[in-house]
């Protein structure tokens, strides 16, 4: 089947035309060289997805405006400085209720962008939102958050985004109407569209690529375990959330990864090509990443592995036609190199168009 659906894309991708941007970036792991890979490229997850590809798929409610120091209001010094609108065009506040005391949770309200689609074709609404955070939080958003057999009180991954502070701050969330969704907050915190505009989790997939949730499964990876090491410290997914849940109380969920990279943002990602010449489309990453190496203690280095040794050496976008942002080129290549000589080497002689990233 993968080898029919590579003869496929090869063809496919014999005939795609126009303007192709070639890049080499830099990864978590360094430069982006033979025997490293951009992973599966879950947007709400961590490794082995890169960060530096979330921009080209995926977008957020709100996004990161370098350029306007002022933000969406255009008023420097308050909470949206550095920021404008993406899939959320604008929002409104009870702050000043808050302030007066009439109201005790934050609660912010945004108006989506309409006529937006998923790649495959899913609309985005609230209901894809509220979907989505779901899974990114771990719960369904009916405050007041839960309380585990534990005795810790709180939405399922919290701790695995303990790095923003909003989560820590999150009392729910739920549509409101189609196109209205509202974020509820213990008390006013002030970064909380800025972190939004961070480059994960915090971005939208069709829910037809995401788990049931209600079957207690989510879309962080689930990572499949190989090597002499024992594993009975949880130090290899899929351990249940919230660490110390109760399964007899229904209070488990499972990561259990995603079906594909599918996304709103103004590129979408086709397929992989191996050293080998095969070419893996973007539906096969899942079943191809989330291994971790126990042949060395924990914690386990996450890694997507293919046949007979084969590694990445290009991973093809293609441009969404019609998306608003209309970016410049038909197709973004990222290119693998041995080492930075040959990185060098690619840019001199024109083959290569940009190097940027850690390392690079």
């Amino acid at each position: 089947l993968l080898l029919t659906r590579s003869l496929l894309l090869c063809a496919s991708m014999a005939s795609v035309a126009g303007t192709t941007l070639r890049i080499n970036v830099g990864t978590q792991k360094g430069s982006f060289k033979t025997g490293d890979d951009v992973g599966e490229l879950n947007a709400h997850d961590y490794r082995p997805g890169e960060f530096v590809t979330n921009d080209f798929i995926y977008e957020g409610l709100t996004e990161w405006d370098g350029e306007h120091t002022s933000g969406a209001d255009g008023i420097a010094g308050n909470d949206d400085d550095f920021v404008k609108p993406s899939l959320a065009t604008s929002w409104t506040t009870n702050y000043d209720a808050l302030v007066a005391g009439t109201e005790t949770r934050y609660e912010i309200t945004f108006t989506l962008r309409q006529g937006v689609t998923f790649h495959d074709g899913q609309p985005w609404n609230a209901a894809a939102c509220k979907t989505n955070f779901d899974h990114i939080m771990g719960g369904d958003g009916v405050g007041p958050p839960p309380s585990y057999g534990n005795g810790k009180i709180g939405w399922a991954l919290t701790g695995l985004h303990d790095w923003m502070g909003f989560t820590q701050q999150t009392y729910g969330w739920k549509a409101v109407g189609d196109m209205q969704f509202k974020l509820t907050l213990n008390t006013y915190y002030e970064a909380v569209f800025r972190e939004l505009a961070v480059i994960r989790p915090f971005r939208m997939m069709s829910p037809l690529v995401l788990p049931s949730i209600a079957d207690m499964k989510l879309s962080h990876n689930r990572f499949r375990c190989e090597g002499p090491h024992p594993r009975d410290d949880d130090s290899c997914f899929p351990r249940p959330f919230p660490v110390g849940c109760d399964a007899n109380l229904g209070e488990c969920y499972t990561p259990s990864g995603i079906k594909e990279p599918v996304g709103t943002g103004p590129y979408k990602v086709v397929s992989k090509t191996l050293s080998n010449g095969v070419v893996v489309p973007a539906s096969d990453f899942n079943d191809l990443c989330f291994f971790a190496d126990t042949s060395s203690p924990p914690p386990y280095l996450e890694e997507c592995r293919y046949a007979n040794g084969a590694t990445v050496s290009e991973v093809l976008f293609t441009k969404v036609d019609g998306h608003r942002k209309n970016p410049t080129y038909d197709n973004v290549v990222l290119q693998s190199y041995a080492n930075v000589k040959a990185v060098k080497a690619s840019l001199q002689d024109g083959s290569l168009d940009i190097a940027y990233g850690v390392n690079s």
